[in-house]
């Protein structure tokens, strides 16, 4: 039997909450950047039903992941400082999963740095944060995880 543990949020404690909860699956993540990772599109399975969520505004770019049925996260690691005006950002992303499939903004490699590795199938059940309320961008990315006992 697991554990479900709250790790994080990693960044600042500005802008408004968001949570997509823990899902029975995280079928696709979409990650939006600029010079910061400004958004995320997760699309997840609970309890059945098929659900995508977007948190965040919007930038130019965007990098993509699809996870298969036994493919689940594993490992988050980024970045995260003051940008813009006293607000912090996450300035870079990576996430990778248990067949090592990665996605990661393309973005700088800036600020304070955070990650979380999960062995012994431990696995990440979904993501909680904080968006800029000024500029709408992620300010801070914190994970649902599972720890087998």
């Amino acid at each position: 039997m697991a554990g479900v543990l709250e790790q994080g949020p990693w960044g600042g404690n500005g802008g408004k909450t968001w949570d997509m909860g823990q899902a029975d699956h995280i079928s696709n993540v979409k990650i939006h950047y600029n010079d910061a990772v400004f958004a995320f599109d997760f699309t997840f399975t609970v309890d059945g039903k098929k659900k995508t969520i977007h948190v965040g505004g919007d930038a130019p770019q965007y990098k993509e992941i699809t996870l298969e049925e036994d493919e689940y996260f594993t490992f988050i690691s980024g970045y995260f400082k003051t940008m813009w005006t006293t607000d912090v950002f996450i300035t870079q992303l990576t996430l990778e999963t248990n067949k090592g499939n990665t996605v990661s903004s393309d973005t700088n490699k800036i600020g304070s740095y955070f990650s979380l590795n999960l062995e012994d199938e431990g696995k990440i059940l979904g993501f909680f944060g904080r968006e800029g309320s000024t500029i709408d961008a992620i300010e801070a990315i914190g994970v649902y995880c599972t720890i087998p006992k």
